[in-house]
């Protein structure tokens, strides 16, 4: 896809270094193409991928503090203890029980040997209490509009209702604390209709 080759590019210069693992983040607003992108990566380069939409907020971190934090809509603990310190002390298996979406329950753990190309994707991906393990920080953009014809369209009423109730304004604050648009490589909305 041409909205895609400047990533390729991208993977490609730090896939020819001599970098033992390469780390790449995909940001960005909800339904935006961030899934859509990790899945043309993997399928292009056989890489592992892990999805910020396995690791929700468990029931005991539901709280409005919690909610209100910027950035506190993901379980960024959870996901750094489990995924990006092991994918950092180079573990050869990474385990972790992941959330279906779809379903609305945890799955049973499950075993990943990360590739030498590693993707995280997902909103929160480049969240700061992870450090700043990635090679490459991916922002996927789209206008307003488009993105909530996109999010009713693709989940419904009451998915649409949730994001205008705050849902929208608390992606915005995060990425304009961790100031995404300013230092990831941007890519803005094209439509493969």
């Amino acid at each position: 896809m041409r909205r895609f080759q400047v990533v390729i590019e991208k993977i490609d210069e730090l896939l020819a270094s001599d970098k033992a693992h390469v780390l790449v983040a995909i940001d960005g607003k909800l339904d935006s193409g961030k899934s859509t992108l990790a899945g043309h990566l993997q399928y292009r380069y056989h890489c592992t991928v892990f999805h910020m939409s396995d690791f929700p907020l468990r029931e005991s971190q539901m709280s409005e503090e919690r909610l209100a934090e910027v950035g506190g809509d993901v379980d960024y603990e959870r996901f750094k203890d489990q995924v990006i310190d092991p994918l950092l002390n180079g573990d050869d298996i990474i385990h972790y029980m992941p959330y279906n979406t779809r379903t609305h329950t945890w799955q049973g753990e499950t075993l990943y040997a990360p590739t030498r190309l590693v993707v995280v994707e997902g909103t929160y991906s480049a969240h700061p209490h992870f450090g700043d393990p990635y090679d490459l920080v991916v922002f996927m953009d789209v206008e307003s509009e488009i993105q909530k014809e996109n999010v009713h369209r693709r989940f419904g009423k009451r998915k649409a209702e949730a994001m205008e109730q705050g849902g929208y304004a608390r992606e915005e604050a995060y990425f304009k604390a961790v100031g995404l648009c300013e230092h990831a490589l941007v890519l803005p909305w094209e439509s493969i209709d």
